[in-house]
Parts: C-alpha cells; structure tokens; sequence
C-alpha cells in the first residue's frame, strides 16, 4: 500500500521522505513489526495527500491496486465462488495485509453492504485510509464483473467536497457524502453472482494458506519476521528476489544483505526454511493435491518440488503423507 503512496510523490517530484514526518519509521526500520503500523499509514496518506493538493488520493490509488496486487488475499477473492463470498473472505483474512483495520459484510433484502473501519482507532478528520480501501472493493467488484455492476453505491465519511463531481467521475458510482461508515453497496443480485473463472478445487488450498499466513510465528527476530511473511505471501507468484523484498521495506537490497549478514542470515536459507516449514503442513493435509502444493511454494514444476521434499524429510510427498495419516 505504502510503495503507491510513495511512486505518487516520486512521479510528482516531491522528495518522500519530506512529506509530514517522512516515510513512516514502521516501514523502514528493523524494529518494525510484520506490516506498516496503521496509524503511521493513516497520517502519511493523510500528508501525501495535501502535498499532492489532492483530496482524492486515497480514492485513487485503491482504484489502481488490481486483486493480484493484494497477493495470497487476492487470488482468494478471485477464485471465491460468488462476490459476497468473495467479501466474506476478505472479512476474514484482512489480517494478512493490515491487523487493525475490519471489514464487515452486511446482507440486506435487495443490497449487500461492505463497509471498512479501524475500530481501535480515531479518525474523525482521517479519510484517506478509508477512501483508498473503498476503492480497493470497487476495483474489485469492476475486475469481477465489468460493465455487469450497473452503478454502485459509495458512502464515505468526508463531508461534501469543494468538487465532488471529481469524485463521481472518478469511481462512476454513485456517491453520497457525510455518511456514518466508508462503505460500497452493491445490488443483492451482483452480490450473489457466480465469479467467472474462479477455481473451486483451488479455493480450499488458497484458505489454507491463508491460514496458514495468518499463524505463522517465524522466530523471535522482527526483521526476520518481517522478511518470513514476506517470503510466504511472494512464493505463489514465483520465487522471490531480494531487491523486490528489500523494496517493500524501504532499504536498498545491499542494506538488507548487511543486516540479514549481521543475523547470521542467507536469503535463500529463509526461503528454504519457509518453503519446508508450509510444505509438511500442507503435504499432511490428505486434501490438497501435490500440483497445488507445487503452486503455493513458487515451484513451476511439481517434480522440481518432490526432489525438494525428499530433501527436507528423507521421503516423497505421498510416503510423507501416508505415515501422517496412519
């Protein structure tokens, strides 16, 4: 979320790190946690945002960030069966990307209300987090369905705006302004409707590595953790390279060489220990096929990914499997 905010500065020539406070210390520093601290984003997009004289920021950017940029929680809601399943999926596994926001679906008669909030948090004169999430759900809703959604609903927080015929053009929804909640509402029968191309026998295998990132409690270090969870969403999408993880983090790629060295750390090592770690848990599961398991862990080939778990555990997948399940 946070590398938009900053391409936005860098393509209008506005140093990032001289914006408000400069790039949140939760981003870049080793003492971070496993994601931006909320209210860190929250101010910065905040500050971008007058920087950039620009109220619609939020708005903006939620609407550029396709599904797949959302990684393992979007190709969640891409292979979810319906749209409100989709949300539904969203609401659950939100903690993935961000621990102190919510979503909360609400099915009505004829509507379905997905609204975003940070319940732990003030944000009465705060709305570009809210606004950028909203877009995040149109985007999405666009992506499954196209021209098939009519005109939804946005409701937003903000009082009406100097300009708000910027905004509706900008969504092609229809807006209301100085609402309780920032919420989409889309029609009970587009909530319902079937998502072309969604793969059923992928789903529960995305749900469990779902999970699965939600749990995992990579070790004691918070840069190491911080890479881990990293890793573990990137690896569906192929191997990842540490210059793209070094990125998210704000630091050129030979910074985090020089601390993972200071740990006594490889790269490849914590991809290794990552891939075995979800491969033994996935692989006792009598449910999940080994092509799939293949996928999760970024191996293009399923025999390259047998070799590996010979590797690891001394047998195949199918032996490894059988004695967890004797």
């Amino acid at each position: 979320m946070l590398e938009s905010v900053i391409a936005s500065l860098d393509g209008a020539g506005i140093d990032p790190h001289k914006v408000g406070r400069g790039v949140p210390e939760s981003h870049q520093r080793e003492t971070a946690g496993p994601f931006v601290q909320l209210a860190d984003f929250v101010d910065y997009l905040e500050d971008a945002a007058q920087q950039l004289k620009d109220p619609a920021l939020g708005l903006r950017l939620g609407l550029q960030t396709p599904l797949q940029g959302l990684g393992p929680l979007g190709f969640l809601l891409l292979n979810s069966p319906t749209f409100s399943a989709a949300f539904e999926n969203a609401q659950n596994y939100l903690r993935i990307h961000q621990s102190q926001a919510h979503i909360s679906v609400v099915k009505e008669v004829d509507r379905m209300r997905i609204a975003y909030a940070t319940p732990t948090m003030p944000t009465v004169d705060r709305f570009q987090d809210g606004e950028y999430s909203v877009g995040v759900l149109v985007k999405a809703l666009k992506t499954l369905f196209g021209e098939a959604v009519g005109t939804p609903r946005i409701e937003l927080r903000r009082p009406s705006p100097a300009n708000p015929g910027h905004f509706t053009r900008l969504t092609e929804c229809e807006l209301a302004f100085a609402c309780p909640q920032d919420a989409l509402i889309v029609d009970g029968a587009i909530a319902e409707a079937p998502i072309t191309g969604a793969d059923a026998e992928l789903l529960p295998v995305l749900e469990a590595h779902a999970r699965h990132l939600l749990t995992l409690a990579p070790g004691d270090d918070e840069l190491t953790q911080r890479v881990r969870q990293m890793i573990a969403q990137a690896l569906p999408q192929g191997l990842p390279r540490l210059g793209e993880i070094a990125g998210q983090l704000a630091m050129s790629e030979r910074t985090l060489q020089r601390r993972l060295d200071e740990r006594q750390l490889s790269f490849n090592r914590l991809i290794e220990d990552i891939r075995q770690q979800l491969a033994r848990a996935y692989v006792a599961q009598s449910s999940m096929q080994f092509s799939e398991i293949a996928f999760l862990l970024g191996y293009s080939e399923l025999s390259a990914f047998g070799r590996a778990f010979r590797r690891w555990s001394g047998s195949s997948p199918s032996a490894f499997r059988q004695q967890q399940n004797v």
